[in-house]
């Protein structure tokens, strides 16, 4: 089993019924990307914090409903990818100490809402919430000075937050798929010149 935690960067697909990581894959911390691949495992519990040099991690497990805390004080993350799976909330009651992460990727879950330590990841880029249940935005994205991609792409908001209109540095916003109102979209034309 050693020969296959060698490398720096590691695909993990797990075998259908593991419901949680290997044992075995915690004796090393020198990987630097993990991405995990799973059927049925459902959750990524406290020892991931033993992987202390990731700089990436992706994670689509379609049976995914709980990410322990210690995945965000993992301080060397850039990267940062929980997709197709099923988490319906991010406790805003932790400390994140993954303040480099400049990639979040959150798609296709069932989120009804956004942390609000999401506003302190200042050197954030990119922000992939697209396919969940939000209808609103904590005030702390306003924080987000270095965001340059939103995808908000089908998720429940009929009104735009007012703090994404003033989130005027952004390159890319995507809404597709939204029951926005028209005044929200006028709006939204006028504040990034986009139609919906």
């Amino acid at each position: 089993m050693k020969e296959k935690f060698e490398t720096k960067h590691l695909l993990l697909k797990l075998n259908h019924k593991a419901q949680a990581l290997p044992e075995d894959l915690f004796a090393y911390d020198h990987f630097e990307s993990l991405e995990i691949i799973s059927e049925n495992l459902e959750s990524i519990d406290d020892r991931i914090q033993k992987l202390k040099n990731l700089k990436s991690i992706s994670i689509n497990a379609n049976s995914l409903v709980f990410v322990a805390k210690e995945l965000f004080s993992i301080t060397t993350l850039k990267t940062l990818k929980i997709k197709n799976a099923k988490l319906q909330e991010l406790s805003d009651n932790l400390e994140v100490k993954c303040l480099d992460l400049e990639n979040l990727h959150l798609s296709n879950n069932q989120l009804t809402r956004l942390p609000k330590w999401l506003g302190k990841l200042e050197k954030l880029i990119t922000l992939d919430a697209a396919k969940n249940h939000l209808s609103t935005l904590p005030e702390s994205i306003l924080n987000l000075k270095n965001l340059k991609r939103l995808n908000l792409d089908s998720n429940n908001f009929e009104t735009v937050p007012t703090c994404l209109l003033a989130l005027n540095h952004l390159h890319h916003l995507s809404m597709d798929q939204n029951p926005l109102t028209d005044k929200s979209k006028e709006a939204l034309f006028k504040t990034f010149n986009i139609w919906f």
